[in-house]
C-alpha cells in the first residue's frame, strides 16, 4: 500500500504532537535532593576520626517538562576515617522543604493532531494544586578507595555511598491519597533510598583545597510507569547524576553541586565545617 507524498507531512506532524502529550510524575521529594557532598580530611592532613556539621540550601524543578518547583534545606552530622588507602565516613542528616505541584494540565480528546495520556486526571490534578510541605530524616554512609597525590592532594578514585530517607509532611499524604490512574508515575512510599558510585579529585595549593566529584545514584527500587488508565504499567529506574565542585582549608569546606536526573534538576550549595 503507498501513501501520497503530500500524506507524509502531516504524519510526521502527528506523531510529534502525539509524542509529546501531557505526562505527570510525582516521585518521592528526595529524588534528586539526596547524596549532598560530605567533607572529609585529606591523608596528608594525618587526621585521625574527624566530626563535621553540614548544611546546605536547594532549588529544583521536577515533574513532566520540570514543571513543579522544590525548595528545601538540608543539615546533619558526620563522622569520618582514615585507614591505609580507604576512607569511611557515616551520619545523620534531615532536611525541610516545600514541593509546589504546578496547576495547567490539560488532557486533549484522542486525535490525529493532538496528544493524549489516558493515565492523566488533569481535573483532579488542577483541583489539588498548590503548595505542599515535606521533610525527611535519615541516614547516609559511604566507602572511598583513596591515592595521594605528591603535594598533599589526593583521588577518592572510587566511593560507594548510600544515602536512606524517611519522609513525613502532606505531600507525601498526597501522593499516597491519588489513584493509579492520576499519574504515569506515583511514588507512594515514604522510605527513599539510593546507591551512590563517585569519583573525587582534589588538589591543594597551600593550605587551600580544590575538588571536582562527580556520581552516579540509583534509587534502591523501580517504580511503576502506568499509560493505560492505571491498568497497564512498565518498570523505571530513576536516578541521578550528579557534579559537585568544593573548595575550603582544613576546617571549611564550600560546595557547590548540580543534580540532573529522571525528571528532576536541582542545584545545591552549602558548607561542611569540621567540629574536632
Amino acid at each position: 500500500m503507498h501513501f501520497p507524498k503530500s500524506f507524509y507531512p502531516l504524519f510526521l506532524l502527528a506523531v510529534l504532537a502525539g509524542s509529546c502529550n501531557t505526562q505527570a510524575f510525582f516521585q518521592n521529594p528526595m529524588h534528586g535532593l539526596t547524596n549532598s557532598y560530605k567533607a572529609m580530611p585529606l591523608k596528608s592532613d594525618s587526621i585521625g576520626p574527624a566530626f563535621y556539621a553540614h548544611g546546605s540550601v536547594l532549588a529544583g524543578f521536577s515533574n513532566d517538562r520540570l514543571q513543579d518547583d522544590v525548595i528545601a534545606v538540608q543539615g546533619g552530622l558526620h563522622n569520618t576515617h582514615q585507614f591505609g588507602n580507604f576512607q569511611a565516613y557515616y551520619g545523620v542528616n534531615g532536611s525541610l522543604g516545600n514541593y509546589r505541584v504546578s496547576s495547567g494540565y490539560n488532557n486533549p480528546d484522542r486525535g490525529i493532531l493532538t496528544g493524549f495520556n489516558s493515565n492523566l486526571d488533569d481535573s483532579l490534578l488542577n483541583a489539588l494544586s498548590g503548595n505542599y510541605r515535606f521533610g525527611s530524616w535519615g541516614l547516609s554512609g559511604g566507602l572511598n578507595i583513596v591515592t595521594d597525590f605528591p603535594g598533599g592532594g589526593e583521588w577518592r578514585i572510587l566511593g560507594l555511598e548510600l544515602d536512606w530517607q524517611q519522609e513525613w509532611g502532606n505531600y507525601y499524604r498526597f501522593r499516597k491519597n491519588l489513584p493509579k490512574s492520576a499519574a504515569n508515575v506515583i511514588d507512594d512510599r515514604r522510605h527513599y533510598a539510593i546507591i551512590s558510585l563517585s569519583s573525587d579529585i582534589i588538589i591543594k595549593v597551600d593550605e587551600i583545597r580544590f575538588g571536582y566529584k562527580t556520581a552516579m545514584s540509583f534509587s534502591t527500587r523501580k517504580l511503576n510507569y502506568y499509560s493505560d488508565g492505571g491498568m497497564a504499567y512498565s518498570r523505571v529506574w530513576p536516578f541521578t547524576l550528579s557534579q559537585t565542585l568544593h573548595v575550603g582549608g582544613k576546617r571549611s569546606t564550600w560546595f557547590g553541586q548540580l543534580n540532573v536526573g529522571y525528571q528532576v534538576v536541582a542545584v545545591q550549595a552549602g558548607l561542611c565545617y569540621r567540629l574536632k
